[in-house]
Formats: structure tokens, sequence, C-alpha cells
């Protein structure tokens, strides 16, 4: 791949990016060494651009927001585009509209500041807007399907910008049209709240982050739950019925804590997660006969 076209595009656009740099800063489980180039986009704008140029010369690419939900190879020869500069929330009455790049939390505040019920299940998701439409993020029994209106978004194939409403989100279980199909980049999305008491909001947001805190392992990185939701149990519970809990291969452990979780304790490799990430479905499969999912991505 010639970056020159590319940087030059960047250095047009007044864009800041990053040649050879590092990956583990920008994704949650800091794995990964270096990718070809990164690119901070401070606008909707010259986001489009980037995406246009190189989606037209049909250049390799990953877009990350906070990178919770992913982890990267030893070396990603592509463009890494980083959204966390498109991280502007506008507020009109009970519709919250947020850029890609916005945290899932401050979402979350916003709304309580504003008397707005619905969005405290999103305190404490470490994820931004744009990785939570593209998985529908959930925790509590809350999916951010439940709260969605409409996204601006990018299409690749028409090179163009359109409106998707609720719809044609095609939401599921961690799922959407983002995930199933790769056609759409999310710009920004709006959601719909209703109005509610401000302190029953809070203690509602108070509640989910203390439940966090005392049930997963906050105190070593990692990217989230690993594994999907199977039908009718839960993928923790077969993990650690399946006495996996604390097993390790190199730097990555099933959390003592929470065994839906990976954690990365000492300088995990994606090969050592890779490795522990197959040797768990397998154990599973043959023990319950699950078959688990990833719910994390691995960026290759």
């Amino acid at each position: 791949m010639d970056l020159k076209p590319l940087i030059n595009l960047c250095e047009h656009f007044n864009i800041q990016y990053e040649i050879n740099a590092k990956t583990a800063p920008y994704n949650s489980f800091r794995v990964g060494k270096e990718a070809k180039i990164i690119i901070f986009p401070h606008s909707i704008e010259v986001f489009v651009e980037i995406l246009r140029y190189i989606s037209s010369a049909n250049i390799k690419y990953i877009v990350l927001g906070n990178g919770t939900n992913s982890y990267f190879c030893d070396y990603y020869d592509g463009v890494v585009i980083i959204t966390k500069k498109l991280n502007d929330v506008k507020v009109n009455k009970n519709k919250i509209t947020a850029m890609c790049g916005a945290d899932l939390t401050a979402i979350s505040e916003i709304a309580h500041d504003e008397s707005l019920l619905g969005a405290e299940f999103l305190y404490g998701i470490p994820g931004a807007i744009g990785g939570g439409v593209y998985m529908n993020a959930s925790a509590f029994g809350s999916s951010i399907s439940d709260i969605v209106f409409e996204s601006l978004v990018f299409d690749i194939n028409e090179k163009t910008i359109k409106t998707i409403i609720y719809d044609e989100h095609l939401f599921g279980i961690k799922t959407s049209v983002f995930s199933k199909f790769h056609s759409y980049i999310v710009l920004k999305t709006s959601f719909v709240l209703s109005y509610g008491d401000k302190e029953e909001i809070w203690k509602k947001m108070n509640d989910y982050i203390l439940k966090r805190k005392n049930t997963q392992p906050l105190d070593f990185p990692s990217a989230g739950s690993v594994f999907i939701k199977p039908k009718d149990n839960y993928a923790s519970k077969l993990i650690d019925m399946a006495g996996l809990k604390g097993l390790r291969i190199g730097g990555a452990e099933v959390s003592k804590k929470h065994a839906g979780f990976i954690v990365n304790v000492n300088n995990a490799s994606a090969k050592d997660i890779n490795a522990l990430i197959s040797h768990i479905k397998i154990k599973v499969k043959n023990t319950y006969n699950y078959e688990l999912k990833e719910e994390i991505i691995y960026i290759e």
C-alpha cells in the first residue's frame, strides 16, 4: 500500500496521523504491536473524505472508537481510523444525538443531567457510540436498540452519506446491519428517551456501576464479555462449570472473578488470546454441547 496519497489527504485536511504506530494503546485488551498507519479524523466531513478515499482505493482498514470490544494482531497491514475526536453530543428535548466517537458513559451522564430515562444501562460501558450501535451493546436487560431513533451513516458501496431509520438497523442480539453486512459505517446516532426523575435515574446508574465493580475484573485489561450469550444459558456459567476459571495460556487468563472475561495478566499476545478462546470453545462444546460464538473482534 502506497501511503503517500493518504498522507497527502491527511495533511491537506490537517488530520492527525501516525505511521508505523503502536496499536496496543488503542484497544482495551492492550494487545498488538503496530499498524501501518493510524488516523484521527477531527470532523465528520474529514472522516467521510478518508472513508471515501480508502474504500475507493480498496485499501484495508478498520474503524475504532475506544477499541473496547476488539484486539489486534501483532502487525496490522492497513489503515486504523480512531474516532475519539468525533465526540460531539447535542440534546433537543428528549432526543440525544451523538457522534460515533462519543463515550457511551457520557450519553448516560448527559441523559441524567437532562432528567431523561432509558440510558442508565450505558453507564460504565467503556465503549463509544459507533461500536455500541455496531454490536447493539447491552447490559442489565437493556440494549441500545431500545433507544435508537436513527443513524447517519456512510454507505461504503455507494460512497454516499445517508440516514437510516430504526428498522433499517436490523438489530439482533449483539448484532446490527453494521456487523452483519459491513456496508455502513456509523457517523452519528440519535436516541429518543423518556422523561423521568433525576434522583431515580442516578440511583439506577449508581446501582449498575456498583454491580460492574463487584462482578467484573476491571483491574486487568480485557475486551469485556468474550462470548455472545448462548440460547437458554450463559457463557460464563458454562465456562465456570467446565472448570476453566483461572486457566492461563501465555499472558491471557480466564478471569477468576468472572468466567465470561479473558484478561491480559502478563503482556498477552493475540496468539495467547486466540488459543485460550479456542480451548474454551472446544471444552464447552465437548462437555455441554454448546457452540460458543465470539462477541469480541480479532483485528488481523
